[in-house]
């Protein structure tokens, strides 16, 4: 391991935190070993396989120590939308940082910005959503016609809020384009284009209106296809049960592929075609909304998804990566968050891997069986914590 080395270490007592006896798992770094964090302010200041001291000190034995998890895809537009969740909600799972999947359109995104994301503790960035008003009641689908997207209105907002806007988001299914086939898609790269070189396109793509060929080929390096182990239409897995090469190129060409749960947008026999075949996911993330959290048996939380994919035989250090280095690199924020390095932000999930066997459910209503259940015990964000289990760090 590369052991970051800090003067105000070797002085006793000086760190205010130091979380010790973990195993550290920090892809970014390199590091899966038992091991010390230490924390001065809102920064990480050192990480050591020997001892550090501190005003503070977690016993993490048993642990895992990661860097604060990273939930790509959620909804968190509160009280402006139906399947908006309050982005604090998520720290009580590991979570520190997040980005909401296009909740809201060019119409309310301000009132988004001023009302949630600037109030919250949670790190969040966002999509825009192709359509002006968003996704706001799962009874009304927006309009995706390419004379109703007001380029002006976003160019605004991609300049008023560059720090926060990632791109634009667009759901590729057949009850939200009707007879519009690929155009919104095409519209949505197009407006991509427009907006600046930085701006990337996530693609919801359960149930397309064509063939996974023709929306793949329409995607370009840095691009988002998320729901990518969906099972409703033409799906990852051919005929045959083989992940179809048209997944395979687009990944050569630098697509990425988030596997965003949902409720509806996961099938056990893709994944497990697909993971069997090493066709992992780049990003891991959970489609969070309001009437899910805490309660679905498809997708109760970002830990509750990790979860289900060990249980379906990935790596703990590929699920750690899909959920934390990955998604803060698409964040333009890889030394900021992500990452247990020293100078990275101090935010922190510890999780214990506790014994529970558990039924997860797909929206197939097809269920899959595991034994382990990953349970968040701290998080600490910017150096600050702001959930433990209450037995927790009991000595």
């Amino acid at each position: 391991m590369s052991t970051a080395v800090c003067g105000s270490a070797d002085m006793a007592g000086s760190l205010d935190i130091v979380i010790q006896n973990g195993r550290v798992i920090d892809p970014a770094a390199g590091i899966n070993e038992i091991c010390s964090v230490g924390i001065e302010g809102a920064k990480i200041v050192d990480i050591s396989a020997g001892h550090l001291d501190g005003k503070y000190t977690i016993n993490a034995d048993g642990c895992i120590v990661t860097p604060g998890l990273i939930d790509f895809h959620t909804h968190l537009f509160e009280g402006g939308s139906l399947y908006g969740i309050h982005p604090d909600c998520l720290l009580s799972q590991g979570v520190t940082a997040a980005v909401d999947a296009g909740t809201s359109g060019s119409a309310g995104f301000e009132a988004f910005y001023r009302s949630i994301i600037q109030n919250s503790i949670l790190t969040v960035k966002a999509f825009i959503s192709l359509g002006a008003t968003g996704l706001c009641d799962p009874k009304h689908h927006q309009s995706y016609e390419k004379s109703g997207v007001n380029l002006e209105r976003l160019r605004t907002l991609k300049e008023r809020y560059s720090d926060t806007v990632l791109g634009i988001k667009v759901a590729m299914s057949r009850h939200d384009v009707g007879e519009l086939g690929l155009e919104p898609l095409l519209t949505a790269v197009e407006t991509a284009e427009c907006l600046g070189h930085d701006m990337r396109v996530c693609v919801h793509s359960t149930d397309p209106p064509c063939s996974s060929g023709e929306l793949l080929s329409v995607l370009r390096k840095g691009d988002i296809l998320c729901h990518c182990y969906h099972g409703t239409g033409p799906c990852i897995l051919d005929e045959k049960g083989y992940v179809r090469e048209a997944y395979r190129d687009a990944r050569r060409r630098g697509v990425v592929f988030d596997m965003a749960n949902g409720i509806n947008h996961f099938c056990h026999e893709s994944a497990l075609g697909a993971i069997r075949q090493g066709f992992l996911p780049d990003v891991i993330s959970s489609d969070m909304v309001s009437f899910a959290y805490g309660i679905s048996r498809r997708n109760r939380s970002l830990p509750y998804v990790m979860s289900k994919l060990m249980a379906m035989g990935m790596e703990l250090t590929d699920i750690i990566r899909a959920v934390t280095q990955t998604p803060a690199e698409l964040m333009g924020m890889s030394k900021e968050i992500g990452t247990l390095m020293t100078g990275a932000w101090a935010d922190v999930a510890i999780l214990r891997v506790e014994n529970c066997p558990v039924v997860f459910e797909d929206a197939k209503m097809q269920t899959y069986r595991g034994e382990t259940l990953l349970c968040p015990q701290m998080t600490i964000k910017n150096g600050q914590v702001v959930f433990f289990q209450n037995k927790f760090n009991l000595n």
